[in-house]
């Protein structure tokens, strides 16, 4: 299965997924950062905090972007 790296990048910092994760098909890691993306979103909503420019910058084993996913997209009528 391929490996996965879900790096988060958000107004000020940047997250680095140093572990990764495997994933059977693109669609299961597109579930998996949608899920993780209104995880976090809801946090920081009971923080008072909106999704902001917050994202999932998604990269392969060899280092390469293939997904940048904004936390927006995670939440219906948010966009």
């Amino acid at each position: 299965m391929p490996k996965y790296f879900l790096n988060q990048l958000h107004e000020d910092r940047r997250i680095v997924d140093d572990e990764g994760a495997e994933f059977p098909d693109f669609k299961a890691l597109q579930e998996e950062i949608a899920a993780s993306a209104r995880e976090i979103v809801a946090d920081g909503l009971r923080s008072g905090r909106g999704p902001g420019n917050s994202r999932f910058e998604v990269t392969d084993a060899a280092g390469a972007v293939v997904l940048v996913f904004p936390f927006r997209k995670a939440i219906p009528g948010f966009s």
